[in-house]
């Protein structure tokens, strides 16, 4: 889920964006900011899961996970970080 909220389900990191575990019955965080914060520091606007099997977020957020080229499109890898996103364009 992704949208302008804090502590989903009453975690801290859970912020802008956030998984619910339907096995746990518990919502989860989705990377941090370093600091004990979301990842995000601004609204989320999209989500896509794509054929790579990564979460793509869209949004007015910057520095994504504390990384500065992270602005307004990231992706969530499964190493628990946002990373840039960098479409291929081919021709």
């Amino acid at each position: 889920m992704g949208g302008w909220f804090t502590d989903a389900g009453g975690i801290a990191e859970a912020d802008r964006v956030a998984v619910w575990d339907p096995a746990t019955q518990r919502w989860g965080a989705l990377g941090s900011n370093g600091s004990g914060n979301g990842a995000l520091d601004s609204t989320v606007s999209a989500l896509a899961v794509l054929p790579d099997g990564n979460l793509y977020v869209g949004g007015s957020f910057i520095n994504a996970g504390n990384n500065p080229l992270a602005n307004y499109v990231a992706s969530y890898q499964t190493v628990n970080a946002f990373r840039v996103f960098v479409p291929a364009i081919t021709r």
